[in-house]
């Protein structure tokens, strides 16, 4: 997927080994399991420098989307296709408030840099006090995928035009959006302990491989203190990461 510049491929055999239906929620159709799973599966999505853009946007929208009684989540899911929150600009620094709903529930303006925002088939919008469902597809959707040097991840601009919305019947929308912040926390954590676990590896592995005075660099001290070092940072945040999603989950 990496040399042809497109991770359909890859997305698809994620999607048909089951693992879209992680962290869904069983009567739904997905596998089950909490925060503590979706870590689990965040953090060797980054070991493996796997396109994962699709499957994180799901999960941090798959609770808005389960409290409002949308049955196809998971069937979504396990096909490839992904939902995603569409983040207001003005929870981004530096960025000019732009998005407003109108009397019909249309919707107007444009966010920067929505995780999976060129592939996701729905978009969660938080519109003042509510949230609201848009089908990405719409004519009235504009996306614009940015290239990114890390290409694992996947971002795009997206510009709404009057779009037509429905409203996502939930108890308490702000708590489900403060849930949503809780839970992206964790994951991009888990991600970045991930990707910094396989970093490790890598170092040692080099290591053992490259010789100077005819010995491996990996028998120096200065080399062993610094893989030391790493390995008690890479440890210290697993301790985190898991601590915060058993937190996270039990309230």
């Amino acid at each position: 997927w990496l040399d042809a510049g497109d991770a359909a491929a890859f997305e698809k055999l994620f999607a048909d080994g089951g693992w879209g239906g992680v962290g869904l929620p069983e009567d739904l159709g997905g596998q089950g399991g909490g925060l503590v799973e979706l870590a689990l599966t965040a953090e060797e999505l980054a070991r493996a420098a796997a396109p994962s853009a699709g499957w994180l946007a799901t999960v941090l929208a798959a609770p808005a989307l389960a409290q409002a009684g949308h049955r196809d989540l998971a069937e979504l899911a396990l096909a490839g296709q992904s939902a995603a929150y569409l983040i207001p600009a003005e929870c981004i620094p530096d960025e000019a408030p732009a998005l407003s709903v109108d009397e019909t529930g249309a919707i107007s303006g444009s966010v920067p840099r929505v995780l999976a925002g060129g592939t996701a088939v729905r978009f969660v919008v938080p519109a003042g006090e509510e949230l609201r469902l848009v089908e990405a597809a719409a004519p009235e959707v504009t996306r614009t995928q940015r290239k990114l040097l890390d290409r694992s991840r996947s971002v795009a601009d997206v510009v709404l035009d009057r779009v037509p919305s429905r409203r996502l019947e939930l108890a308490g929308p702000a708590e489900v959006l403060r849930q949503a912040s809780a839970r992206a926390a964790v994951l991009v954590a888990a991600d970045s302990l991930g990707a910094s676990a396989r970093m490790l590896d890598l170092a040692v592995a080099y290591s053992k491989q490259r010789h100077q005075f005819g010995v491996p660099i990996g028998s120096f001290q200065a080399v062993k203190h610094a893989a030391a070092m790493i390995l008690v940072g890479v440890e210290a945040a697993r301790s985190a990461v898991y601590f915060a999603a058993a937190s996270v989950d039990a309230g």
